[in-house]
């Protein structure tokens, strides 16, 4: 995989010291300022190693046979050939400390002629090869035994040692590959690890320090180290292995096994109390043991070598513990992952579409057809007429003659005159005529009665306008809540598996070359990759975001990261950083801007913003009328639409709220343009929205396009039309943005050409900065000077990332 391949090369860059050429700039972590080792260091490691080999070619099986040290030896990897010799020394010594002298000569020969010949084949993994690997090993090992006795009397006993030796030799090299590559962890792996730990423990027997028998000693190292970092299941299985292997050696298995079980699972059921507390638990199992097998006790006696084994065990630095530690499972990792995530995940998803769907119902019992009425406001005059005698004329003097004897004209005069009422807003005694005019007694009560009865009419048309405008803006809140709650169940679960396999293998590789992460997350930013953040120890404010984890992260996965956010703390304190992947485009912005001559602020408002999921968005709002009115306005317009696209919300609900706002904010008139541009910077689709603004022009060579608009501005009506164009540009395009006070500057003939697209055509492109004053200019000019409303361009152009 990738995600390995990267970790190893990190670590022998560390080691070797490339780091400066695998990463620049170079200010790094402490830990990873190592020089290149030394040449006794290589030298130490090589002499553990050829120690390792004579242990094991001492481990001696039923037979007995002894073939743990060949199989070692036997092992295809790049080796330096001095470093070959020493094991080959380590297996020599081993040998003739079981074995003759010749035949000690004779297997450490044949060893090495076998280690030529499979360089001369090849180390490929293909089946021939391993084929004749093993066939040259046979002959040679056949070869040395006929040397030492033609008649191989022992033929059993090389047969068993050549085929366990070879066997032995392809599980070892999963566990040395295992310990260049912790990634590549697999149950064989660990069970060649423990096999060589075993084998070289085994190989002690009989082995003394002075008095100390190193068996002993190396028993209560392992034991103690295992159950530690393993916990007591692990424990007690080393110690069950140990057991078995020293038994073989030394007899006494039962009693063995016994004793090295119990300590072991004692030990690791305390390690959550730290090391004092393993070596508690530890001590407690070995003194339970010795006192019930204290009769049978006879080759432990002696405290001294499990006291040393604990004190170097106490010895051991944390950081050395903790890189052990990448070679053990994770015990908090739940036994089926897959089937406890995905249970959670259909959980939180159901929860989800339940509440979304609750607030979709909640929204369309808002979305009732209207009350047509409500459209203008028709008032039945027959029940205004009636409503006008009850009040005025029923307590008339005169009301038997009007209404009497007089009906029909009354009536027809007076139903004119309510019609009056509707056409004005309000009458007067100059719209008396014929009897009301000359004959009623009471004309100003009448005409108090019909202007009270019609402005109670508006007032309750106004309100009940207010109410629908009111309901129409909580449908939309609703309806776009179930937006927000839908895209946010599709983000919880989204590939789950790749987002946790990330982030085990990123802590795992960094634990290994020494970054304690204390936190780290990685979501889903859909079809652009994922969205990585991390908690670790503060760096004093070195930026090991930007110059260290940036471009480590970047080689694990395959693609350019960049530090979004950053929290750094002091030295006490802990950072924290989002990385999110590097876009492919970039814009370049100028904005130019003057107020209406007189006026100090301008009430033309913009944004221009980079979101983090690789998208730039470009707001221009022009608000009614000019000055600092019109400036709240579009402020407003522009503050509320940036901050909602910034949190991810839809962005026709986004639009539609600032239109609601807009309409209930006051109880004057209250409107603005709306134009949005919104740019995808990894595949360079763009989306222009507008609602009433003005034309946008994009620019490619000589060639111009304009993005126009027929609709009303929002705040007007309760329901806005969004205007959607959707372009592809290309790197160098020119994006211009502009309000009607540019645009208006200079009035055009009836079917001619709009000028700004003239000015663009004739204009050579020398940068957005350069555009933006032409174009400004060319407004001003076109005013004589005097600028007649406010003026705002912004010119983006769209470019590759290092172009400039």
């Amino acid at each position: 995989m990738v995600v390995e391949e990267v970790a190893v090369e990190f670590d022998a860059a560390v080691k070797n010291d490339r780091f400066n050429n695998f990463f620049a700039p170079t200010i790094i972590h402490q830990g990873y300022r190592r020089k290149k080792a030394r040449w006794y260091l290589r030298l130490l490691k090589t002499v553990l190693e050829a120690g390792i080999v004579f242990l094991l070619s001492r481990f001696a099986l039923p037979g007995p046979i002894y073939p743990a040290g060949i199989g070692y030896c036997l092992i295809s990897r790049n080796q330096k050939f001095m470093a070959r010799i020493l094991l080959w020394c380590g297996l020599f010594a081993g040998s003739i400390m079981t074995r003759s002298f010749e035949e000690s000569v004779a297997i450490t020969a044949a060893v090495a002629l076998f280690v030529f010949v499979q360089a001369l084949i090849g180390r490929r993994r293909k089946k021939s090869a391993q084929v004749a690997a093993f066939t040259v090993w046979v002959l040679l090992r056949f070869a040395a035994a006929f040397l030492l006795d033609p008649r191989l009397k022992d033929l059993p006993e090389v047969i068993s040692e050549i085929i366990i030796g070879f066997i032995l030799a392809r599980i070892f090299q999963n566990g040395l590959n295992f310990i260049g590559n912790p990634f590549k962890k697999s149950k064989t792996a660990v069970i060649a690890l423990a096999l060589i730990i075993l084998g070289a423990v085994g190989g002690t027997n009989q082995l003394m320090i002075e008095s100390i028998p190193i068996t002993d000693l190396s028993v209560s190292l392992v034991l103690i180290l295992i159950a530690y970092l393993g916990g007591g299941g692990v424990g007690a299985a080393m110690g069950v292995s140990l057991g078995i292997v020293v038994g073989i050696a030394a007899g006494g298995m039962i009693t063995l096994i016994a004793l090295y079980s119990v300590v072991g699972f004692m030990g690791g059921i305390f390690k959550n109390l730290g090391k004092w507390g393993a070596i508690i638990g530890f001590c407690l199992g070995y003194y339970f043991i010795t006192q019930h097998l204290q009769a049978e006790f006879e080759s432990i006696e002696q405290l001294l070598p499990w006291s040393l084994g604990l004190g170097a065990f106490i010895m051991t630095p944390k950081r050395y513990l903790t890189q052990i530690s990448n070679y053990f499972p994770n015990e908090t990792k739940p036994a089926d992952p897959e089937v406890d995530n995905k249970g959670v995940r259909e959980l939180i998803l159901n929860r989800l579409n339940d509440l979304a769907l609750i607030f979709t119902e909640l929204a369309k019992s808002f979305h009732e057809e209207p009350d047509q009425q409500l459209t203008a406001p028709k008032i039945d005059l027959y029940t205004m007429l009636d409503q006008v005698c009850a009040k005025n004329c029923r307590q008339c003097n005169g009301y038997q003659t009007c209404w009497g004897e007089n009906f029909y004209s009354t009536y027809r005069e007076l139903f004119d005159l309510l019609a009056l009422a509707e056409l004005y807003g309000e009458v007067n005694a100059k719209n008396l005529k014929g009897r009301l005019a000359s004959n009623c007694f009471q004309q100003f009560k009448l005409l108090t009665t019909v202007n009270h009865l019609f402005e109670k009419c508006q007032a309750d048309y106004y309100w009940r306008r207010k109410l629908e405008e009111s309901k129409s803006f909580l449908a939309n809140q609703l309806q776009g809540m179930a937006q927000i709650i839908n895209k946010l169940a599709v983000e919880v679960t989204a590939d789950p598996e790749f987002r946790a396999e990330i982030e085990n293998q990123l802590v795992t590789c960094l634990n290994r070359v020494g970054i304690n992460i204390k936190d780290t997350a990685v979501l889903g930013l859909g079809d652009r990759g994922v969205e990585i953040r991390i908690k670790q120890r503060s760096c004093n404010r070195k930026r090991e975001c930007q110059y260290l984890m940036t471009p480590l992260i970047s080689r694990l996965l395959g693609e350019d990261y960049n530090v979004w956010e950053r929290n750094c703390q002091l030295e006490n304190g802990d950072c924290s950083y989002c990385l999110t992947p590097v876009s492919r485009f970039e814009i370049r912005t100028v904005v130019c801007k003057l107020p209406k001559d007189g006026n100090e602020a301008s009430g033309d408002n913009h944004a221009l913003h980079e979101l983090k999921d690789g998208h730039f968005i470009a707001i221009l709002s022009d608000g009614m009328g000019n000055g600092s009115k019109a400036a709240v306005q579009s402020n407003t317009t522009v503050s509320i639409l940036e901050k909602l696209l910034e949190t991810g919300v839809d962005r026709d609900f986004a639009v539609k709220m600032v239109n609601s706002i807009l309409l209930l904010r006051t109880p004057e008139e209250s409107f603005a343009t709306v134009d949005l541009s919104i740019i995808n910077l990894h595949t360079g689709r763009s989306e222009f929205i507008k609602i009433g603004a003005a034309t946008t022009y994009i620019k490619r060579g000589r060639d111009v396009w304009s993005i126009k608009s027929t609709s009303l501005p929002a705040g007007i009506l309760n329901s806005v039309d969004l205007e959607r164009t959707v372009v592809q540009l290309h790197p160098g395009d020119l994006i211009i943005m502009v309000t009607d006070g540019v645009i208006d500057s200079k009035i055009e003939q009836v079917g001619q050409e709009d000028w700004m697209v003239r000015a663009l055509r004739q204009v050579e492109v020398v940068g957005p900065e350069a555009l933006g004053e032409y174009l400004m200019n060319l407004a001003r000019v076109n005013q004589d000077g005097v600028l007649k409303d406010d003026m705002t361009v912004i010119v983006l152009q769209f470019i590759e990332k290092g172009m400039f």
